[in-house]
């Protein structure tokens, strides 16, 4: 099981593609029925997800092995090659079967199969739209704006507390859109070894290259805002996870050195900053949130933190480099104030030989020097 999981590259869609999808799950359940419907529909909604996003990556590994063999990339069919066409297809229908036995509703459903159909669209040959502008929006669509929507409408009773889901669908678009353009940026490299042609591979400038990169991010703020004012519930939430998340980026800004500054600002690490607010903060802001007004969410928010290593990690890693930083800071401000009540302390004693008539600066002495040849010379007096 453990090198079938690995083979799959488990360990990272579970962190970068299910973990921030667990706020909308969240979310639909919070707004469907309450905390009651977590443990059963919120599981049977996982479970699904889980499910769609097997079947992606296969379909995506089957389509994309010689490629992968080529620029030395892993691949789950390496092993089996062409043979390994009929576990897509089982995964496929599995699927499928799954998400309808669960009860699904006839839109979900729907999304469903949209979002099979564009995992072939993008993947497979002849079409294979993966290498044109077309494909960032199947990417965008399939790993954020379905699975959104599929977890919006799963409850009929909660859908018609989202007054115009085009918001957040909308959002979600510029999130997945922003997202793709970074991986095809992040492997031009092994794309060029493979002899891959992907939309950002087509311009040759790095300069150009970032500025499209970014292009995305204001539609993305911007739907998120009116999202989070005029569509979903709890948007106090978002926003306030928003701030939450600047202000965490503001501390960590502040205790690391001037190179981590440049690359949390400009550098890998700069194209990841929004992913963390989805995918860590905003989850826990909404459970935080719920945990207020029913104390049942607190053992989901105990489950969600020990289900998601990287979380653990990610808020672990900065709380240790924070405490480093502070000790750091505590051991610098104790010197200084070592020097500081050795200065005054040296200056109190100057002034107070002063007052008798004695100035230890002239003298170039010591306090103790002075007093020691004092006493020597009141002792030879005395004998």
């Amino acid at each position: 099981m453990r090198r079938f999981l690995t083979g799959l590259r488990f360990n990272v869609w579970w962190n970068h593609l299910i973990l921030p999808l667990t706020y909308w799950i969240y979310l639909s359940c919070a707004i469907g029925g309450g905390p009651d419907r977590v443990w059963g529909s919120g599981s049977v909604m996982l479970m699904g997800f889980i499910a769609l996003a097997t079947t992606g990556y296969l379909i995506n590994d089957f389509s994309d092995l010689e490629s992968d063999i080529v620029a030395g990339k892993s691949n789950f069919f390496i092993s089996t090659g062409k043979r390994g066409l009929p576990i897509v297809l089982f995964s496929t229908i599995g699927t499928l079967i799954f998400w309808y036995l669960v009860g699904a509703n006839s839109v979900v459903l729907f999304l469903c199969v949209v979002q099979i159909a564009f995992y072939f669209l993008y993947s497979v040959p002849p079409l294979r739209l993966k290498t044109g502008l077309f494909g960032v929006f199947l990417d965008a669509s399939y790993s954020r704006v379905i699975p959104s929507l599929m977890s919006l409408v799963y409850f009929s009773d909660g859908i018609a507390q989202v007054p115009n889901i085009v918001l957040p669908a909308a959002w979600m678009l510029f999130v997945g859109i922003r997202n793709m353009l970074m991986h095809q940026l992040d492997d031009l490299v092994n794309d060029a070894l493979a002899n891959q042609r992907t939309f950002m591979g087509r311009f040759n400038e790095p300069g150009r290259l970032i500025k499209l990169f970014w292009l995305s991010l204001p539609f993305e703020l911007a739907f998120m805002g009116l999202s989070a004012r005029f569509s979903l519930p709890f948007g106090n939430v978002i926003m306030g996870s928003f701030l939450f998340h600047v202000l965490y980026l503001a501390v960590r800004y502040r205790v690391w050195n001037q190179q981590n500054r440049h690359e949390i600002l400009r550098g890998e690490r700069g194209k990841h900053l929004l992913n963390d607010l989805y995918a860590y903060v905003l989850p826990l802001g909404l459970l935080v949130h719920l945990t207020t007004k029913d104390h049942v969410w607190f053992w989901l928010l105990i489950l969600h933190i020990a289900a998601f290593p990287a979380l653990r990690h990610r808020f672990l890693s900065d709380l240790s480099a924070m405490a480093g930083t502070l000790k750091s800071f505590i051991e610098h401000q104790w010197i200084e104030f070592k020097l500081f009540m050795k200065y005054w302390v040296n200056q109190i004693i100057i002034d107070l030989f002063r007052v008798f008539g004695v100035d230890l600066v002239k003298r170039q002495s010591s306090a103790l020097g002075y007093l020691r040849g004092w006493f020597r010379k009141k002792l030879r007096c005395a004998e």
